[in-house]
This record gives C-alpha cells, structure tokens and sequence, in this order.
C-alpha cells in the first residue's frame, strides 16, 4: 500500500513538473529565452539548494521524518509490529520507550505506539512526507532521502518565476524572483533540511499558477490546469498543516471566480470536499499530530448535516454562477471600457492599505511571543505571526522592502491588476498565520508563503526603475544587486554551512560489522540510535538516557533476549566513556569520531556563524560473562550515559569557585596541614589540586620540591589532579609539605589516611583564594548507586567523591551516607556553600571481587518548605567519582 500510494504522488508530481516547466519555458515579449534563463536560474538553485543537512537523528522533525520513511520503506506498510519490543517483558517495556511526555508513547520519537499490548507502531506525523520519500529511501541508500526537498525548492522557485513573470510583465521580473529565491539565506538554509513546509508551499504556488493558467485561458479550454490546480491545493495540507491557510485563499479566490459565471470554476468545490474527507479520515485513523479529533468528532456525530452541507457545497456554486452569468456581474466590476479609477482600482487600493495595516498592528501591538500561552499544539496552526522576527531573521531592510514590493505589485498599473489582487489574497493567510516563530527552527513555517510573496515584492521593486529610463537594465540589474547583497549580509554562514556533513557515511560504518553478523543493536542513546533500525534494518533496543536513570530493567531485558537467541551477537553503541557492568563483558569493535559544522542560534537571535561540533561513538560487542576488575585508579565525571550508574539525574553544567590555597606557577611553598590527631608512620596525605591550566595525565600540575621524596600523582580530568604523599613528607610544625608548583593551582582539600578511616585535613593557611572553573556534575537523587573497582592486591579500597554546593541556600547541609548493600560504610557533612572532596576508606573485604554497587544517600532527609527554591533532592550535586588504592605504589617525582 504504502509504495502504491508514494507511486501515485511520484506520478502526480512529475505531472505537476512537466506543466510547470511547459508553462514557464514558453517565451514572451519580456523573456524572449526562458529555457536559457531557466537553465541558468537551476545551475544557481542547484548550487544553493543541493547540499543537503544530514539531519539523520531523531528527536527533531528532519530525523523524524526520513526514519519514518525508512520504516515505511523497510516494512512496505504505515503500521507494524515492532517484534524485538514485543519480546521484552511488558514490565520493563517502559525503560526502551522515549521518556520525553511531550512526544506521547513512542520507541524513539520517531514512530507513535499504537498498541501498547502488541507494540504496533505507527506514524506520529501525518505521512505524506514520509511516503513519499519511501521508495527512494528502498531503491537506494538512505541518504537520497536528504535531496527530496531541496530538489522541490528548486521547482519552487522555477513556479515563483513562472507567477511574477505573468503578474509582473517587466523584463527580469521572473528571473529576479527565482533568484531572490535562491539566495535568500533562511529559505536556502530551511530547504536543505528534510521538512515539507517547502513541498507544501510549492503546491500552494503552483496550484496558483495552474489556476491563473486557466483563468487566462479561453472560457471552457482551462478545466484541465484548474483542476491540476485544484489537486494540488487539496494536497497541500497533507505535507504541512499550515497548508490548510492556502485552500483558504484558495476558497476566496475561487468564490470571485465563480461569481464570473465561468463553468470550469465548478470543477473546483468537488475536488477540495474530496480533499477535506481525506485529511479528516487520515486525521482520525492514522496520525492526529496536531489534535484536532477533538474538533472533528463532534462535528461528524451529526452525519446528516455534514451530508447537506457537503452537497450545498457543490450545488451552491452552479447556481451561483448561473446566476452571476445571467446578471453579468462580473463586467460591472472590471469591464476594460471603464475609466482608469473603475472599482477594481479601489478595491486594489483597499487591499493595499489593509495589508499595511495589518501589518502595522501584528508589528506593533501583538504581545511578546514570550508572553504568549497556547492549548497544545494550536500555535503551529492558528495563531498570527509575530511579525517583529521577520526582521531578526531576514534583516529590517528586506522586510521593508518586501513590504513596499507588495504594495507597488498591487497598485501598478498595467496588465492583470485582478490577478495580482488574487495573487495577495490567495497566499496572505498562510503568510500572517503561521504560529509562534519563538525560535530560529519555527521560521520554517515562513516558508511556504511570507517568503515567496516578500520575495515576489523585491522583485517588483527592482524592476520598478521607470520604462522611459535608457538605463533601464542597468538600472534594474543594480537595484537586483543591492537587493542580494542585503539579503546575504551577516547571513553568509546560512548559505555555507553543511550541518552534520558526513553524518550518514558516519553511522554506515558502525552498521556495516552489525549488520554482517546479523546482530542486535542496544543504544545508549535513542537520538543517535534510531537510524540504525529505521534507515539500516538492525534490529534495535534503544536507551533514553535523558531520561531514564537506571538500565536495571533493560538489563535484565537484555540477558533475556540473549537467552532467547543463543546464536545472535549483541552490539552496545554509545557516545559515552567505555561501559561498565557487573554482569556483562563488553568487547570494542570500533570507534570513530565525526567532526561536523552546526549554526548556534539564540532564542529570538539569527545565528552568527558556524560553530565547530564532534560526535564520538564506540561500538561494543556485548557476551554474558563476568567482567574482569576494573583497573585503579578509576575515576568518572558526569557524562549523559547511564551504565555503571543509576539514580543520577542528567549532567549540567555550571560555574562555581574552587576555594583554596593558591600557589603562582613557577612558585615553591610549604603547605601547611592542621592534624587534629598524630598522623600515624605509616599514614598517607591526599591532596586535591585544581588549575585552570589543567595538567595531562602523565605531567603533575604540582609535586614535592624534596627530590628524596616519592609521590603518587593521579590526574582526575577537568583540571583537577590529586597527589598522593606518605606522611613523612610532611615536617615542620604545624607539619607541611613543600609543593613545586608548574601551573597556577589552587590545593583545595587534605585528607589522611590511616588505619581503617579517612580524615579531612584542614590547611594552616589564611591566604584563601576562590577560583572560577567549569565543570559538569549530576542531581543526586537520593538514592543513588554507582559501580566501583575492587582493590587490588588486597589493599583497602579508598573512594573520593567531590560534591557541589547547593543552588540555593540551605538552613542545615544534608548528610550523605556511602552504603554497600544495607551497610553503611561513611558519613559525611559537606562544608557549604563550596565544592569539596569527600573521602572514605574500604576495607578489602568490603567489596565483592570485581565490581561493587556502592550507594550515595541523604543520611537524613533535607529539610524542606513550600517554596520551589526548597525542591532540590537532596540539594546537592555530585561532580566526580574516583576510587584509588589507599597503599598505592610509589613512584618517583615528575622531573
């Protein structure tokens, strides 16, 4: 069914192609060439336009749509069962779903569960797009997906070439506007991302176009162009719902046609009801996306009045016209024979002043789209624009411009002043009604009208240079200039950049290995994995790691299906630093880095330029074994991955100050340590060091000036390090070690070790500094259990753990206790408000022999108030997990 269909849309718009380019290649007395011009004009819109976006990632339109397309392509049908789900016990289903609510009860934001019982997934979108796309996604690779829509702002700007030439008589008219078009930086950028706006606003233009065909034609001989207009505006609305604004200027337009008494208009009423009762059944049995069975239902429960009121649809408009026929209606309105300011002129001129009006009022008075509130998702569909972005994105110059262009097309005289009246009325709806613009991403939606019809008025402005002009060319050739370069100014890296250059050849070298051993994939996350089920055919279990804390249940999925299916290897891939379990192995097959181009732009801000990206993935074969021990020192920061984890909220990242004693790079001194009890012989100082310079792995910010003395150095990543000294490093009273400093740092924490406990040292120094760093940490959200080494060599294990202070002020600092299973190993009560290193000790036999589970959790429950500031659980963030052993060997100093 679903090749059925997208053989029929394939079919339709090559029709639609080849009547388009029949139309625009018939030459005239202004554009004596047109097939040299359109050649010309598509090598510049195949330059601009064919270097698509690899936006292969779910979670946004672009990704959603193609992976939607290649399971369309890959099942041959618009529902199925997803049967590697279906294995996977209904209690921990949940763990392998998208847990972002406002996506609903989807695998990977890309298709919607239809049945939660029999995992039946369908589309979340309204599948036009997707279906259409299909057949290319199955003939060949994925990727030539990524050309569809680029290839249709290509013929959209030959269909604006074809409207201004017919309602712009002046030499370069047309060929301005499809060049406008093509250069103008937001359409280029927006039609080389998979979106339908494009295809959507270009069967808007060309079913103008057709209709404008018969219109001109001879009365009966333009049935055939209006019904082909008719079909394409009736199917505009099943790529984008804001095509739902062009049948309504579409219906108005029509309504004045048939008070003309022309009898081919009648063709057009049947045909759009057609339409409407498609899109109804599709909105109610296949996807409802935007909501609107809550307005269609009650409606359709009083079937009668909808039969009547479709068949007064199709009658009205022959009475009508019979009627308008007989009383000549028409020719008292815009008889050629009536003097220059006839009736049409001041409808002409009405139609002018409201639109600057409107204009005016959307500018000025419209509330700020941050004060805005909407009832789901009617702000893609039924709210007016916010006119004060247009500007922010396009530049003041070209809206203005456009504007004024729109104005004179609809007051210059000379031939089809009607249609041009048409021509505003039958896309303004669209253009005015296109939702929040919030962001840069929402100004797609000015894609399939505001900007075809600003860049129809820079057209007509450039070619307004008066016909008595000699230099007429020239000057209309520098105004077109001027034009261009104020629409490329500041704007260049939306032209230029590629985002995710490279992407899909990317992900194809991680599927190849999977797919020659016909293995399952487990994705940690579901962004990254989904194109490896919907584009190349791996059977998928995906990880939501932004929302789901804790793999416990899909693990315990997992060593079901590997018991299920003894003979199929299992692939973990993730972005993240190696994985860690205690019930799995997990063998590196590959990894590989994309280094890639993305525009950044701020909330109501057009993007500046490129900004330099990377995404790293590692592929893992996973066997059901038990791990080797996990080297020490281990030590983790806070990434987005969640194994080895659990109970951990999503990393953030944020500034704080590391106080502590500071020592200039290049500097020696003698760090002094207050010992509230004798450390023992046999005791070891831990010093936590910070630089803004960080050291590298093998090379110590700081170390001890005595040659003599040996040191231990371990460097823990985002410029911290920590120096591991025996206690006869220390001499002097108060006792003191002498530090050689090669960076500027900052000595943050001591603590001892001895015996069976670790102690907190305080430093005898009141010449404290706070210095300003940048780290990522995670919400502890008590409880919460990371895996941990056991020690080697029977030494005791020593586990560092550097906790954030709140963000807001706490009466009395939470307690935390580390636990091992039911016991409880330590306690601590952070110093607040500052980030601090908080140390216990382990004794051999505390852990099991390879991996542990150790748990983090508020000693005593935080106090709390009704205030929102008073929320956090527990009030603290936990910044790094480290595990040394406490005897470690030694080493000799760095030179």
């Amino acid at each position: 069914m679903v090749f059925l269909i997208s053989g029929l849309l394939w079919a339709f718009f090559l029709l639609v192609g080849a009547r388009l380019l029949a139309i625009a290649s018939r030459p005239d007395a202004d554009t004596p060439h047109p097939v040299r011009t359109l050649l010309l004009l598509g090598l510049v819109g195949a330059l601009t336009f064919l270097r698509p976006h690899e936006l292969l990632l779910s979670g946004q339109d672009p990704g959603v749509y193609l992976n939607t397309a290649g399971a369309f392509a890959r099942h041959q049908s618009l529902f199925y069962v997803d049967t590697l789900l279906a294995e996977v016990a209904p209690a921990n289903r949940f763990i392998f779903w998208f847990g972002h609510l406002g996506y609903g009860f989807t695998k990977d934001s890309c298709l919607r569960i239809a049945d939660l019982d029999t995992m039946l997934m369908g589309p979340r979108f309204p599948p036009a797009f997707p279906i259409l796309l299909s057949p290319l996604m199955r003939a060949g690779p994925p990727f030539l997906g990524l050309y569809v829509v680029p290839l249709f702002a290509l013929f959209t700007g030959i269909a604006l070439f074809a409207v201004v030439r017919r309602l712009r008589p002046r030499p370069w008219a047309g060929t301005l506007a499809c060049a406008f078009y093509s250069l103008t930086p937001l359409i280029v950028w927006h039609a080389r991302a998979p979106r339908p706006e494009i295809i959507s606003g270009f069967l808007g233009l060309a079913g103008f176009l057709f209709c404008l065909h018969a219109w001109q034609a001879r009365a009966g001989r333009g049935w055939p162009d209006l019904l082909l207009g008719a079909l394409c505006i009736s199917l505009a609305p099943f790529f984008h719902i804001t095509g739902w604004f062009t049948t309504v200027g579409a219906a108005a337009v029509m309504v004045a046609w048939i008070l003309t008494g022309r009898a081919e208009v009648w063709l057009y009423p049947p045909v759009a009801l057609l339409g409407l009762a498609a899109y109804i059944w599709q909105t109610l049995r296949i996807a409802d996306h935007y909501q609107l069975g809550r307005y269609l239902r009650p409606i359709l429960a009083h079937p009668a009045a909808v039969a009547l009121a479709a068949l007064a649809a199709v009658i009205a408009p022959v009475l009508v016209g019979l009627l308008a026929r007989r009383r000549r209606l028409p020719v008292r309105l815009i008889a050629p024979d009536r003097p220059a300011f006839n009736p049409l002129t001041l409808l002409r001129a009405v139609a002018a002043l409201a639109l600057l009006a409107l204009c005016a009022w959307m500018f000025l008075r419209m509330p700020p789209p941050d004060q805005r509130t909407f009832s789901a998702y009617e702000y893609h569909y039924a709210h007016p624009a916010d006119l004060r972005l247009v500007p922010v994105y396009l530049s003041r110059a070209i809206a203005g411009l456009g504007l004024a262009g729109l104005i004179t097309l609809l007051l210059a005289r000379g031939p089809a002043p009607l249609e041009r009246l048409a021509f505003c009325v039958w896309l303004l709806p669209a253009a005015l009604l296109i939702g929040n613009m919030q962001d840069f991403f929402m100004t797609r939606y000015m894609l399939p009208a505001l900007l075809p019809m600003l860049v129809a008025g820079l057209a007509t402005l450039a070619t307004a240079v008066p016909a008595a002009c000699n230099r007429r060319h020239a000057g209309t050739l520098g105004a077109a200039l001027v034009i261009i370069a104020l629409l490329v100014h500041h704007r260049t890296s939306m032209l230029t950049t590629t985002e995710y250059r490279g992407l899909g050849r990317f992900l194809e070298s991680f599927a190849t290995p999977i797919r020659a051993a016909d293995g399952m994939l487990l994705g940690e996350y579901a962004r990254v994995a989904a194109p490896f089920e919907h584009l190349f055919g791996i059977p998928l279990l995906s990880l939501d790691n932004e929302t789901r804390t804790d793999y416990t249940p899909a693990l315990d999925s997992l060593a079901d299906l590997m018991t299920r299916h003894p003979g199929r290897p299992v692939f973990f891939l993730t972005p993240f630093p190696p994985p860690l379990s205690e019930r799995f192995t997990f063998t590196p097959v590959m990894s590989n880095t994309l280094a890639y181009a993305r525009l950044t732009p701020g909330r109501f801000r057009r993007p500046a330029q490129a900004q330099p990206a990377s995404l790293t993935l590692h592929l893992y074969r996973i066997a059901h074994a038990a791990p080797p021990p996990s080297p020490t020192p281990f030590v983790r920061w806070p990434d987005a991955g969640h194994l080895g984890l659990a109970g951990f909220a999503t990393p953030r990242q944020a500034r704080w100050h590391v106080p502590g004693l500071a020592i200039p790079a290049g500097q020696r001194r003698a760090v002094a340590i207050d010992a509230a009890t004798p450390l023992a012989t046999d005791a070891r100082i831990m010093l936590f060091l910070w630089s803004a310079a960080p050291a590298s792995a093998t090379t110590p910010a700081a170390h001890p000036a005595r040659e003599d003395m040996r040191a231990h150095w371990t460097h823990l990543g985002h410029g911290w390090g920590v120096l591991n000294l025996p206690a006869a490093a220390l001499s002097g009273t108060p006792p003191a070690v002498d530090l050689q400093a090669e960076r500027n740092l900052v000595v943050s924490d001591a603590w001892a070790i001895q015996g069976q406990t670790a102690v907190r040292l305080a430093l005898h120094d009141e010449s404290v500094t706070a210095e300003t760093a940048t780290a990522p940490s995670r919400w502890l959200q008590s409880p919460a259990r990371f895996l941990a080494p056991a020690p080697a060599s029977n030494r005791a294990t020593c586990v560092a753990v550097l906790l954030a202070p709140p963000d807001h002020a706490a009466p009395v600092a939470p307690a935390f206790a580390l636990r091992i299973g039911e016991r409880e190993r330590a306690s601590w009560t952070p110093p607040a408000p500052r980030w601090s290193w908080q140390v216990c000790l382990l004794a051999a036999d505390a852990v099991a022999p390879s991996l542990s589970w150790l748990t983090l959790a508020a000693a005593a429950a935080p106090a709390r108030d009704a205030s929102a500031a008073a929320a956090a659980d527990p009030m603290l963030r936990v910044a790094c997990l480290a595990v040394f052993d406490a005897a470690p060997p030694a080493a000799t100093p760095a030179p």
